[in-house]
C-alpha cells in the first residue's frame, strides 16, 4: 500500500493536497473572516434601516424612547448605525433601547399626524412627550449615552 508523504517546500513546510501551505490557508481564513466581520458592521445598519421597522402599528410600551426616520434621509442615514448599534448592545434591556420606526412604509404614516413630525429624524422621549430632531451623531451619542446612564 502507497503512503503519500507531505511535499516539502525549500521552508521545509508542509503543504496540502493543493500545494499551499497550512500556514498560507490559515491565514487566508482569518483575513477572509475579518472582511465579513467589516463589511456586515457596515451593511447590518443598511439593510436593518431599510428592509425593517416597516410595519409598527403602535410604539412598544417597553421601550421608552421612538425614532422616527426616513431610510431615503441622508441625516438618517447617518445617525441610525450609531442608535442600531446601541439596540444590539443592549438587546437585553428593552427600557434601554430605542424604538425605531421607518415613516416610508405606508403603514406607518398615520405617527406624522399622530405626533406632528415635521422632519426626520425625530427622536421622541414617550416619558414627558418631548421630541427633538437630531442631525449630528455627536448629539446622538450624547443623547444614547443619557439613556444608559
Amino acid at each position: 500500500m502507497k503512503q503519500r508523504l507531505s511535499k516539502k517546500d525549500r521552508t521545509g513546510t508542509s503543504k496540502t493536497k493543493s500545494g499551499r501551505s497550512k500556514q498560507s490557508w490559515f491565514f487566508n481564513s482569518i483575513g477572509l473572516l475579518f472582511i465579513l466581520v467589516v463589511v456586515g458592521y457596515f451593511f447590518a445598519p443598511y439593510a436593518s434601516m431599510h428592509f425593517q421597522n416597516n410595519n409598527a402599528a403602535t410604539l412598544n410600551d417597553k421601550q421608552q424612547r421612538v425614532m422616527f426616520y426616513s431610510a431615503q434621509c441622508s441625516d438618517c442615514a447617518n445617525v441610525y448605525p450609531k442608535v442600531f448599534w446601541h439596540n444590539v448592545l443592549d438587546f437585553d434591556q428593552p427600557s434601554k433601547q430605542i424604538q425605531t420606526i421607518n415613516l416610508d412604509a405606508p403603514t406607518n404614516k398615520h405617527f406624522i399626524a399622530e405626533k406632528g413630525l415635521i422632519a426626520t429624524p425625530t427622536f421622541m422621549n414617550l416619558d414627558n412627550n418631548t421630541s427633538s430632531v437630531i442631525t449630528n451623531s455627536k448629539d446622538v451619542n450624547n443623547y444614547v449615552d443619557d439613556i444608559d446612564k
